[in-house]
């Protein structure tokens, strides 16, 4: 089905140097390639839109604040993101989207995995079959992109946004929020994913670019505690706001 929907929301106000402008470029997270005939929808708005032929998609906002997007399209995982939009200057935000896997109705299996560890075998095998609703980052995806940190293979994550806290980055939920009791009031905080390496769970605030990407086999991504494999559950105590599962080559 073809949206021909426009673009861009008319805005009218006496205060043209007032206008919130929010810039949205949609691209595939595996190729970087501009992703058209995407639905978009703004929460609270009557209308959806699509982006150009480029993956661009202009939207005038009535006021400052928060402005919360879904993101449709066959073929790719829904996405959803919230974006604080300010007065004055455009604020240009890039949306990656997770092609969604697709059913094969015969399928002829084969042991094609190198690792020497049991453990990374797993791993692969998780990659594999998608397994656990996690996202997964594999040797061969850090290869290709070959980055200059693991940050980097991690803000292409829509469900997580890196934050600078101190000078490390910490990873934080797109999808839930912590609550924090605030004298008589409940209030939600941002909710930070724990992390593990090689199986092992991490203080609070380790620095993921400790590790260098060459050292790095694979990524596994879990939103939540239930979604952690069940022999690692002894990790979903501490990963209520998601886990963060780094697996390194030191043992292949």
């Amino acid at each position: 089905m073809t949206f021909a929907l426009p673009v861009v929301f008319a805005l009218t106000s006496p205060l043209h140097a007032q206008k919130v402008i929010l810039s949205l470029v949609v691209i595939d997270d595996a190729t970087d390639a501009p992703v058209p005939d995407v639905r978009v929808t703004i929460v609270g708005r009557e209308r959806d839109g699509a982006p150009d032929a480029r993956g661009r998609f202009l939207y005038v906002a009535p006021r400052p604040g928060t402005v919360a997007i879904v993101l449709r399209r066959l073929g790719y995982v829904p996405g959803a993101l919230e974006v604080n939009v300010p007065a004055g200057d455009t604020t240009r935000v890039t949306f990656a989207m997770t092609a969604a896997p697709q059913t094969i109705a015969t399928v002829d299996v084969r042991d094609t995995l190198t690792s020497a560890s049991s453990l990374l075998r797993e791993l692969d095998r998780r990659a594999l079959n998608h397994a656990g609703g996690a996202r997964y980052i594999t040797r061969t995806e850090i290869e290709t992109r070959r980055p200059t940190r693991v940050s980097d293979l991690l803000r292409r994550i829509p469900s997580i946004t890196l934050v600078d806290s101190a000078g490390v980055l910490t990873a934080i939920s797109q999808r839930s929020r912590k609550p924090v009791l605030n004298g008589a009031t409940l209030d939600l905080a941002p909710c930070p994913l724990q992390v593990a390496v090689d199986g092992d769970l991490k203080e609070w605030g380790f620095a993921v670019n400790s590790l260098a990407p060459e050292e790095v086999h694979g990524i596994e991504i879990y939103p939540g505690p239930s979604s952690i494999p069940a022999e690692y559950a002894s990790l979903r105590r501490d990963a209520s706001c998601g886990l963060i599962m780094i697996w390194t080559r030191r043992d292949r």
